[in-house]
């Protein structure tokens, strides 16, 4: 099979409109001398025939314009379609790495529990914020949401909720904490338990979006 590039026609085409056009020049050069009227007289006109090979000329040439058209408005909607496929998997892949920072942080707060000496109120608070800053700029425009079907969009729900549930505690660390503060040891304080226990099921959340998002990925074609 020929390949055509776009705004030419086939080799076919071309072959069959060459065809046509010496039979009308022909045609043309038998009636300026005469031969034409030998030729058909009994069979019409030698007008109605020109005119008739005519108008099979100019609607061949329609139907290849009109073709070539309809050719290249599939080309136009397939680059597009194309384009629309790839920003999605290029989304997709942002939001597997942008979801990163919320494994990121038990990983952090676990370290605390392998010291050897009291992890005191100060430190224990500022790597909890540290985990929280990172969470700050964690953010799903309307523009990723709309690459989701409706399974992942629940796993996105699910982690946007630990989220939200892990970043209040952070916010409410110190006064949970109260008068312990003289004495905390984040190694066997329960509110840093419970911290840690919201980081683990954040981390679970995000991991459950990850794969959904990398179900999207691989269904959609390049």
């Amino acid at each position: 099979m020929d390949t055509v590039p776009e705004g030419f026609i086939s080799r076919r085409d071309a072959a069959i409109a060459a065809v046509i056009a010496v039979f009308f020049g022909a045609g043309v050069a038998l009636f300026a001398v005469g031969w034409f009227q030998v030729v058909f007289n009994e069979q019409g006109n030698p007008a109605d025939w020109l005119a008739a090979i005519g108008t099979w000329v100019i609607g061949y040439g329609a139907w290849g314009v009109a073709r070539e058209a309809h050719l290249h408005r599939k080309q136009e909607l397939y680059e597009t379609e194309r384009r629309d496929r790839n920003a999605i998997r290029t989304r997709l892949m942002d939001m597997r790495f942008r979801v990163a920072t919320a494994t990121g942080v038990r990983g952090g707060l676990k370290r605390l529990l392998e010291s050897e000496t009291p992890v005191n109120f100060v430190t224990t608070k500022a790597v909890i914020q540290v985990g929280d800053d990172s969470l700050s700029e964690l953010q799903w425009p309307e523009s990723d949401r709309r690459c989701l079907d409706e399974h992942a969009l629940r796993a996105l729900a699910s982690l946007t909720s630990e989220v939200s549930t892990f970043r209040s505690t952070v916010l409410l660390f110190a006064e949970l904490v109260g008068s312990d503060r003289e004495t905390f040891d984040a190694r066997s304080h329960p509110v840093f338990e419970t911290v840690l226990e919201y980081a683990e099921n954040m981390e679970l959340a995000a991991a459950e979006f990850v794969s959904e998002c990398d179900r999207i990925h691989r269904a959609t074609p390049k």
